[in-house]
């Protein structure tokens, strides 16, 4: 019969070996992201349409997503270990503004976007490269086909978005990951806090990955 050190040398065991089978949980947010930007058709030049206090003039006090406007973001994924498996990853996020019957929708970005990104172009530097439609509306060229998840929005609350497929397309290399697409697709408003102007954590992107 096994000792009492022995015994618990077994239990130790078993109990690390099942704390890695149930894998690890990383939390991102606006704070990792290296390239965000807020386009829309009323100012089809600017890279930071977000809020509009006055005619013409724009603000980051918050993020209005309406019709004809997306809210774009890239976030690396290089702090998930190489060779993990995706079981789950979410976007967690909650308006303190929302229309009755608003729902917010999550593209996967094709086509790659940066320097001077606006609703016309999706680069200026080192040369000005227009979406195939404006607004990065082109279906299968600027953004997915589809949307990779839906949910409706009610203000104050946590809207939980699933993700996991992008994720795992991304970390496996299936894809080139050009970052996510946030957009309104009915005459709705979904009034976002602004990234990185208050208290970071406002967006979350919890991710659960396990070894294969």
């Amino acid at each position: 019969m096994p000792s009492i050190l022995a015994r618990l040398v077994i239990v130790a065991v078993i109990t690390s070996g099942a704390t890695q089978a149930l894998g690890r949980t990383i939390e991102l947010s606006e704070a990792d992201a290296d390239r965000i930007a807020v386009i829309g058709v009323e100012a089809p030049r600017l890279s930071w349409a977000a809020f509009e206090v006055v005619p013409g003039m724009w603000v980051d006090a918050f993020v209005d997503l309406r019709p004809r406007a997306a809210l774009l973001i890239h976030i690396p994924l290089d702090k998930i270990p190489a060779g993990s498996r995706i079981s789950r990853a979410d976007w967690i996020i909650k308006p303190p503004t929302a229309t009755p019957e608003a729902k917010l929708y999550i593209w996967r970005l094709l086509a790659d976007w940066g320097p001077g990104v606006c609703y016309q172009y999706r680069m200026v530097r080192p040369k000005r490269v227009e979406w195939t439609e404006p607004g990065a509306r082109g279906s299968a060229s600027d953004r997915s086909e589809r949307p990779t998840v839906s949910g409706a929005c009610k203000a104050g609350e946590d809207v939980v978005l699933n993700v996991t497929q992008d994720v795992e397309l991304w970390h496996s290399g299936a894809a080139i990951n050009r970052g996510w697409m946030f957009t309104v697709e009915d005459d709705v408003l979904v009034r976002l806090s602004p990234p990185l102007l208050t208290t970071v954590g406002n967006w979350k992107l919890r991710i659960t990955y396990e070894p294969k």
